[in-house]
């Protein structure tokens, strides 16, 4: 059931174009408006117990429906709820497209659009800096895939689809409380792209931080260090492994370290070396190369889990 759902799962979610219904933080925005309107439910957000049991919510109900419908149809309903959930919970088609358009304008040699898109996807890009915009871009698509992919496949395997939905939840609430809303082009939690109509990503801006959400970013902090440590030794074992390994060896007990520092500090080991245009696409491309072959070396790993009847 794990192996199948995830394969078919990530094989829809690359080859359709899934509108925004289909991802998870459209739901999530709705749903944090309605306990936002709700004055019973609205303080639950001041304290991190209440927080904590409003990302809940959606986790609890998916398991809930999840055991309901156990054994419908001879597992069919289960089946297509999992995959329902998996669809809404994967996904970055914004950043997708972002890529897409800045290989697109490498190509054609538009240095300005190059930037523009890369801005999209790694908004610290410093267009002064030429040199730095392939190894910080690259080092931003390795964490995109992390945080949408390779977390969300352990989480899966850990607890199905209710724990992917509450890693999501988390995720949701950390990068609306990172940000400010701007008025114009942009939500609270999220830019809106121009080629998607409603669609909308997330984003990064560091503000202070209430007692809620430091909390919350504590615990996603724990919830991410065996994931990231496992996501970082496959991109070891597919990438530079004598460069990568050391590396992720010397911090593998570290308490401290971020996931983000995790993944930036292995994967800026595997990367090439020698890129120095500003608009070179080889590291950029070598890492989005680099972290499918490792998607695909976990799947393979599930597999034998799964022949060996360890993982349903």
């Amino acid at each position: 059931m794990v192996l199948f759902c995830l394969l078919l799962a990530i094989f829809l979610e690359r080859v359709l174009h899934l509108g925004p219904q289909w991802q998870f933080h459209w739901y999530m925005q709705h749903y944090m408006d309605r306990i936002g309107q709700l004055s019973a439910l609205a303080k639950l957000k001041d304290s991190f117990a209440g927080t904590l049991v409003v990302i809940a919510l959606p986790a609890f109900a998916v398991l809930v429906w999840l055991r309901l419908v156990e054994g419908m149809l001879f597992g069919l309903v289960t089946l297509m709820s999992w995959m329902v959930v998996l669809l809404v919970c994967f996904g970055c088609g914004f950043y997708r497209r972002q890529y897409k358009s800045y290989l697109k304008a490498s190509c054609r040699g538009d240095e300005q659009a190059c930037f523009e898109f890369a801005k999209v996807i790694e908004h610290t890009v410093n267009e002064q800096d030429h040199r730095s915009l392939p190894a910080s871009l690259g080092q931003r698509l390795a964490w995109i895939n992390y945080r949408y992919y390779g977390a969300l496949i352990c989480w899966v395997v850990l607890l199905g689809p209710a724990g992917a939905v509450f890693y999501c939840g988390c995720r949701y609430y950390l990068a609306q409380s990172d940000n400010e809303h701007s008025g114009d082009a942009e939500l609270a939690d999220v830019p809106v792209d121009d080629n998607a109509g409603e669609e909308v990503v997330e984003l990064e801006t560091v503000v202070a931080p209430s007692d809620a959400q430091r909390s919350i970013s504590h615990l996603m902090h724990w919830m991410d260090w065996l994931p990231v440590r496992v996501v970082t030794l496959g991109m070891a074992l597919v990438g530079h492994f004598n460069r990568a390994f050391p590396i992720w060896l010397e911090h593998l007990l570290d308490m401290k370290l971020s996931a983000r520092e995790f993944v930036y500090k292995v994967g800026d080991s595997t990367r090439d070396m020698d890129a120095s245009s500003a608009v070179c696409v080889a590291e950029a491309t070598h890492m989005v190369s680099l972290v499918k072959r490792n998607i695909v070396m976990m799947l393979a790993m599930i597999s034998v889990l799964t022949l060996y009847g360890w993982l349903s």
